[in-house]
């Protein structure tokens, strides 16, 4: 009791279509309890008509907090925002980079996966997504990978959620703050994420929504991963949100000149 009671005052997130009992042409709707079961409780509720709740995977068009015309009305072009030296991307000069990581523990391939995102802003406020991985990786691959991104595009910081993984990775940001005193790793707490308020994952992927609708940010045509699960959230096939809730700690993150 105690179990469902503390279950029951989380926060949720769901969509449901209620359902008339009978078709239009009179049949039951629902007879898996058989007819006569069925009609026995039409005569016990009376006039009261009972309705089921219907998970719908993905939610239909209209219904998702983000929809498809938000991106695909606002991608952008690399050379929109910079231009390539070697090996390197180099942004405008208006431009601030930085990346953002929400670090996950297991290899097993239905856990959460580490999402690494690097993005672009300019003091307006609009959000350029250059980089958008997904992965079971070891942390040497995580900062391998961080390491390589960082290189690439002269991030000036890595922002990363603030959290019990933190403790996993505690070795591995130590060092790599030793090595990279100029750009390093920082948490929620010191970056303001939601104007000071650390939101749960579901308030902080919600609140892409105004942005996006204000077309500010912008994707490139290629994040295929990332923009599926913008628009299908919450309800991805999969159940996979780790490019979502990573791209929202972008964006609630402001601009630093």
């Amino acid at each position: 009791e105690e179990g469902a009671k503390a279950e029951a005052g989380k926060p949720r997130s769901f969509h449901a279509c209620i359902l008339p009992a009978r078709k239009a042409d009179g049949t039951p709707r629902f007879a898996h309890k058989g007819e006569e079961q069925l009609q026995q409780m039409f005569v016990d509720m009376g006039p009261t008509q009972y309705a089921a709740q219907v998970d719908l995977s993905p939610l239909p068009g209209g219904m998702q907090p983000l929809k498809e015309e938000y991106f695909t009305k606002n991608f952008y072009r690399l050379s929109d925002i910079g231009h390539r030296e070697g090996t390197k991307f180099i942004v405008n000069e208006e431009f601030h980079v930085a990346i953002f990581v929400d670090l996950a523990a297991s290899l097993e391939d239905g856990a959460d996966r580490t999402a690494i995102i690097v993005r672009a802003s300019d003091p307006r406020g609009h959000i350029y997504i250059l980089e958008a991985q997904a992965g079971h990786w070891l942390p040497s691959e995580v900062f391998a990978r961080l390491t390589r991104l960082q290189r690439q595009y002269e991030a000036r910081y890595i922002g990363c959620e603030k959290g019990p993984l933190r403790a996993a990775y505690a070795g591995s940001i130590i060092n790599w703050n030793a090595d990279h005193r100029a750009h390093p790793i920082v948490f929620a707490s010191e970056i303001e994420v939601g104007g000071g308020k650390n939101r749960g994952m579901n308030d902080r992927i919600l609140s892409l929504e105004a942005p996006a609708a204000a077309g500010m940010i912008h994707l490139l045509p290629d994040h295929k991963a990332l923009h599926y699960e913008l628009v299908a959230y919450p309800n991805h096939p999969q159940k996979k949100d780790d490019l979502a809730d990573t791209a929202a700690l972008c964006v609630l993150n402001p601009y630093r000149p």
